[in-house]
C-alpha cells in the first residue's frame, strides 16, 4: 500500500525517471513480492524514517537526501549530482 504523498508523486516521478534514465533505477512494488524484513533492512540502512524518501548515492555513499513529495526538490537533488 502506498503512502498518500507517494501516490501523489509517482506521476512526475515517473516523468522524471525518463527525462534522466541513466541514473534511475525503479523497482515496481506492484508487480514483485517485496518481503517486509528486506525493507525494514533497506529502510534501517540509509535510515529512512518517513516516506518518500529519495537517496542518492554515488560511489556507494549517501551524498543527499530528500524526504517529502518535493518534486523539485528531487530533480534539484538530481541535477547536484549528474
Amino acid at each position: 500500500m502506498w503512502c498518500s504523498p507517494c501516490r501523489m508523486i509517482a506521476p512526475k516521478f515517473e516523468e522524471l525517471s525518463k527525462k534522466y534514465p541513466a541514473i534511475f533505477v525503479k523497482i515496481d512494488v506492484d508487480e514483485f513480492k517485496v518481503n517486509k524484513s528486506e525493507t525494514i533492512e533497506t529502510a534501517l540502512q540509509y535510515d529512512i524514517e518517513a516516506v518518500p524518501t529519495y537517496v542518492a548515492i554515488k560511489g556507494g555513499q549517501i551524498v543527499d537526501v530528500i524526504v517529502g513529495a518535493s518534486i523539485e526538490n528531487v530533480e534539484d537533488m538530481i541535477k547536484r549530482w549528474i
